[in-house]
């Protein structure tokens, strides 16, 4: 019994010795991980940035005209009401019988609780 509380105790204290080291590690190297992270991030925004669209069949590069052109495609897409029609009329949904009704509709019983 003593030997597994001193093993505890023992794993316990190296559990929080590599705690320690990890934070250390972190606070040196945290500044270029974190300028690593900004670049890739930047890179994506560059990456992802519109610079011209198409505006009846010639490119547009004003960024006004761009930023105008990207919100009316969104304002139109997002404000036109969606419409599904289905056609149900050649399926054949099961019916339940009147005797089928009765018994869902009827009230809970105290036997049922």
């Amino acid at each position: 019994m003593k030997l597994l509380s001193e093993l505890k105790l023992v794993l316990e204290n190296e559990r929080s010795l590599l705690n320690q080291k990890a934070r250390v590690s972190w606070l040196e190297q945290g500044n270029t991980n974190t300028k690593y992270f900004h670049s890739r991030i930047r890179w994506r925004r560059i990456k992802n940035e519109l610079k011209r669209v198409d505006l009846n069949g010639s490119w547009c590069e004003d960024p006004c005209k761009v930023r105008e052109e990207v919100r009316q495609v969104f304002v139109k897409h997002f404000s036109t009401p969606k419409y599904f029609s289905f056609n149900l009329q050649n399926i054949d949904f099961p019916t339940i019988s009147n005797k089928e009704n009765m018994l869902l509709t009827k009230d809970i019983s105290n036997q049922e609780i």
